[in-house]
């Protein structure tokens, strides 16, 4: 399985990098505790989620994956995920000539099926700057914490009775971008440093891309795995910072 730093962009709303993983069988696993952050959803019972997982839960969301460019983008337009709701809400105030204030207060859902299953969920939220949420199923039980106090910090925490504990942080200023992951035992530091036409991204997994960018030309030299290659691009779509060149 191969790691890679994957966007993911909720259309007309907020997007965030986190750190993927791609099985052998090209299925794109994503961290669930950071994708619930970014749609706004309860606190996920397992720690990877799929983009089939994802468009099982909300069949009227398309989640698209590119590939090519490491982006999986997600379209709501009736604004079901409250994430997108928000989004909604705050352009409308904006509109209006107003200062949109997130809300604040209690959330809770319950969802059953045909086969007697269900799940608990809940949380609170304070002005969309800090979250605690919990879900319950048959499976078990997860709690997560998010903060978010400015739009250049991130700061998450999950853990569960089957998924093992999970914390991240995200730091943006300017060009620069950090990001560290912690699960397993085992802590991962990422960094990107992103100017016009140059971009060097290196990692703690012994890792490093330099990405040149003259459209619609692109060259990246990079290491992974103990071995350097280079990539050279041509067209509309200039390549991701976040790829490291390889050839499997």
């Amino acid at each position: 399985m191969d790691t890679l730093l994957v966007a993911l962009m909720l259309l007309g709303g907020r997007s965030v990098t986190v750190e993927a993983v791609l099985a052998r069988d090209s299925t794109l696993l994503l961290p669930a505790g950071e994708v619930a952050a970014l749609l706004g959803t309860g606190a996920p019972i397992a720690p990877w989620v799929t983009v089939r997982d994802l468009s099982r839960a909300w069949p009227t969301v398309a989640f698209t994956w590119d590939a090519r460019a490491l982006v999986v983008y997600v379209s709501d337009p009736l604004a079901v995920l409250p994430a997108s709701r928000e989004a909604r809400a705050r352009g409308d105030a904006q509109a209006r000539g107003a200062t949109y204030i997130p809300r604040s207060g209690p959330f809770a859902a319950f969802t059953g099926d045909d086969r007697g299953r269900s799940a608990w969920e809940g949380g609170y939220s304070y002005k969309g700057r800090v979250a605690v949420t919990a879900r319950r199923t048959v499976s078990g039980a997860s709690w997560g914490l998010s903060v978010a106090p400015s739009s250049a910090l991130f700061l998450s925490y999950y853990d569960g009775d089957r998924m093992r504990p999970m914390a991240s942080a995200r730091i943006a200023a300017g060009p620069a971008w950090l990001s560290a992951t912690w699960q397993n035992g085992a802590a991962a530091l990422d960094a990107l440093l992103a100017l016009p036409h140059v971009a060097v991204f290196a990692s703690s997994r012994e890792t490093f891309a330099v990405t040149l960018t003259a459209a619609p030309v692109g060259v990246q030299v990079g290491r992974s795995g103990g071995r350097i290659a280079a990539r050279v691009t041509y067209g509309p779509v200039p390549p991701s910072p976040f790829v490291v060149p390889q050839v499997n």
